[in-house]
């Protein structure tokens, strides 16, 4: 959950890439928040979102773009500042804000989150323990997460 995070998917909206790839920055930097939230212990391992559907789906437009991208990069910044001043409760908030953020926009694009966050996780289960470091690595044939699959699977592509 950081700048770098928020740029792609900027990036993603600026370059107009096909769905999927806007969706895997967003569960990305979505999943990033929540797990965040997990390790703190502020947030069960899984809560369910409430399901909202929107009756008529919002269209991407640059201006809906621009809107995405911006609210996205403020929130990064908000958690740079955060890491920068050591100040937890504001990195909770950022967390939070950032998990927010990707749910509304599944719900704008009127997409089912909970799918995609499925076929990540799963993804990201495949990984194994790095003993030199922190974060888990990709094993040989490790396979990456299929959004575009599982937009087809929704009879959306």
């Amino acid at each position: 959950m950081a700048l770098e995070e928020a740029r792609e998917i900027r990036e993603a909206l600026e370059e107009s890439l096909p769905l999927h790839s806007l969706l895997r920055e967003i569960v990305d930097y979505t999943y990033v928040s929540l797990g965040h939230l997990v390790t703190c212990g502020l947030l069960p391992v899984w809560v369910e979102p409430e399901p909202r559907p929107v009756a008529h789906p919002v269209e991407l437009t640059d201006a809906v773009k621009v809107g995405l991208a911006f609210l996205f990069e403020s929130n990064a910044e908000q958690v740079a500042r955060a890491l920068r001043l050591r100040h937890l409760p504001s990195l909770h908030w950022s967390a939070i804000t950032g998990a927010f953020l990707g749910f509304r926009t599944f719900a704008l694009l009127g997409l089912p989150e909970r799918p995609f966050f499925i076929e990540v996780h799963e993804a990201n289960m495949r990984k194994v323990r790095n003993p030199g470091g922190l974060r888990p690595v990709k094993p040989v044939g490790w396979r990456a997460p299929d959004l575009e699959a599982v937009l087809r699977n929704l009879s959306l592509k």
